[in-house]
């Protein structure tokens, strides 16, 4: 009995780290949305216009 218990806690922290990291991705991405990349390219317009 304890084993099945201890197979069955295994998997529901597994599931909980799983939906707290898609949950904090989300959060991000719904946050900042895709500010990394316009950075990006805000960097590569300012060389461009410098030059």
């Amino acid at each position: 009995m304890n084993a099945i218990m201890g197979i069955y806690f295994v998997i529901i922290m597994i599931m909980v780290v799983l939906c707290g990291v898609t949950a904090w991705l989300i959060f991000r991405k719904l946050k900042y949305g895709n500010s990394v990349f316009m950075d990006m390219n805000d960097q590569e317009l300012r060389k461009q216009r410098s030059n």
